[in-house]
């Protein structure tokens, strides 16, 4: 059974809540992530594996779908609009380098906790995409709010060890 069957299959039995609690829907990007993350690491053997293929109905193509899906849904259903054609392409470049990532840390045994590669998917979200995201109540603050400097070093520090 391919992968994304597999999470086809695993999703059958759950209701729709407990589906988008497994996606890691929260109240903002990074409650989503962590959840999101936290549900990956509780199921690393599987990830691992289905990380591993490259076919183009692997689980990575799955997660980028359902991820870009999520968002333009979000943005949708705040907005009542079609986010327009820059911020889809902020979005898809978004959402591949955030699977890309994820897929990374998995691969590479999960060296930081799901709060912190969370931390840093929302540090690397681009500036426009950030601005509306607050805009839209689905990110707390601007980036320049969240964190001083000692801060912001000691996570780039985290990142080069990666």
């Amino acid at each position: 059974m391919e992968e994304k069957d597999r999470t086809q299959e695993m999703d059958k039995g759950l209701s729709p809540d407990q589906r988008q609690d497994r996606m890691g829907q929260g109240t903002t990007v990074y409650d989503g992530l962590v959840k999101k993350f936290h549900f990956i690491r509780q199921e690393r053997v599987f990830f691992c594996g289905a990380f591993r293929s490259d076919d183009r109905n692997s689980l990575k193509e799955h997660d980028f779908d359902l991820i870009l899906q999520f968002y333009l849904d979000k943005i949708m259903e705040k907005t009542h609009q079609v986010p327009d054609e820059e911020t889809r392409f902020l979005l898809e470049m978004y959402c591949r380098g955030s699977v890309y990532m994820t897929v990374k840390w998995v691969l590479t045994g999960m060296k930081f906790t799901p709060e912190e590669l969370a931390g840093f998917l929302v540090e690397a979200m681009p500036r426009k995409l950030e601005e509306e995201f607050v805009r839209l109540g689905l990110l707390e603050e601007p980036r320049a709010h969240r964190e001083d400097g000692e801060a912001a070093a000691q996570s780039s520090g985290k990142i080069r060890e990666w």
